[in-house]
């Protein structure tokens, strides 16, 4: 099939995704062409990315159009009547009805009701993880009730009956010699530095490492102009200390390396809804440390979740006695293989071809 593939908020998992895609569905012999709005502006480019992408859109006889949620899919085909009833999947990285609250909830719910009629224009809905169909579904009915006459549980109802779950495949070249001394205890934290990762319990549990001098931190991914003076602070009071390995973003090739060092990869995010960085540390062989909750009861076993306390500090000091307790080696489920993932889309693109 000749497929167009839109990404309406390109940002790198987003672009690693689709990367991967086009791949997987090259060896099944379809053809992609890709369309991808740059990741600028968040709220004007998701509300907006439909005009944006239809003016670019050069062909019309695709037999199948593969949008991200970040699309704003019903104005795309309404600009691009040409490609209406072309049929179309809707992959879901995340949804904005599971993000933590925030001061802009106003415009968030215009998203939300942008992806419930997007979901609508589609004719089959993905999503990289239960957790997040689940939370889709689950937001989306209770919009509904506020939606005065124009939603009510029939048309989520239709949303349930075409929703299934594909993650992200988890591919060989993460699987890699686990090197990692047992004498020693070698934390990754590969998060973004922003405040849905749950910085403020990284940052007690940064703080609480002085009481625990054989833990030892990478505190690795993406750095912002607006990271929080507490948490910049705590990771340079453990750097101070000797617990720092290393920090900030890594290139690939070092961030690998520094895996195949670890122990354990850590979690302290508000949310998450597949968590592509903490299976690919299990995929190294390190052990996942996460929350009991989001997404990750479907693949970190019980003895690495901790339970969220009442205060940030006592969850820190549980997440600190797990990371100084019992380490056992990571190993990714075969859900997320590429061979599983391939043979899913398989089935999806022959039941929507048909």
């Amino acid at each position: 099939m000749k497929c167009l593939l839109l990404s309406g908020y390109d940002a790198d998992s987003h672009i690693e995704w689709r990367e991967q895609l086009v791949e997987l569905l090259a060896q099944l012999g379809h053809q992609c062409d890709v369309l991808a709005a740059p990741p600028r502006h968040f709220s004007w480019r998701v509300r907006s990315n439909g005009l944006w992408l239809s003016q670019r859109v050069e062909s019309f006889d695709y037999e199948l159009i593969i949008a991200t949620s970040m699309v704003e899919l019903t104005s795309f085909k309404a600009l691009r009547p040409e490609l209406a009833k072309t049929p179309t999947v809707l992959y879901f990285h995340e949804n904005q009805f599971a993000y933590p609250d925030t001061e802009d909830m106003y415009n968030r719910v215009h998203i939300q009701l942008s992806s419930i009629m997007s979901a609508l224009a589609a004719d089959c809905l993905l999503f990289n993880s239960h957790y997040n169909r689940d939370s889709f579904l689950r937001g989306a009915r209770q919009l509904a009730k506020k939606v005065p006459d124009t939603l009510d549980r029939t048309h989520i109802d239709r949303l349930s009956e075409r929703s299934e779950v594909i993650p992200i495949a988890i591919d060989e070249s993460w699987r890699q010699q686990n090197t990692a001394s047992p004498d020693t205890r070698l934390i990754i934290w590969p998060h973004r530095w922003e405040f849905d990762k749950g910085l403020a319990l990284m940052a007690a549990v940064l703080d609480g490492a002085k009481n625990y001098p054989d833990l030892s931190f990478v505190v690795c991914g993406q750095q912002f102009k607006k990271t929080p003076d507490y948490f910049v602070e705590a990771v340079e009071r453990c750097e101070a200390r000797g617990q720092i390995l290393a920090k900030g973003h890594q290139p690939l090739i070092e961030f690998k390396r520094l895996l195949a060092l670890a122990n354990i990869v850590l979690s302290t995010s508000d949310h998450e809804f597949q968590g592509l960085s903490m299976l690919r540390g299990m995929a190294a062989g390190c052990m996942a440390v996460a929350p009991d909750d989001l997404v990750y009861p479907d693949y970190v076993a019980a003895i690495g979740r901790y339970p969220r306390q009442e205060n940030v500090k006592d969850t820190a000091d549980k997440v600190l006695e797990r990371l100084a307790g019992p380490v056992e080696k990571g190993q990714v489920p075969r859900l997320y293989d590429v061979d599983q993932i391939q043979q899913a889309w398989s089935r999806v693109i022959a039941q929507i071809a048909n």
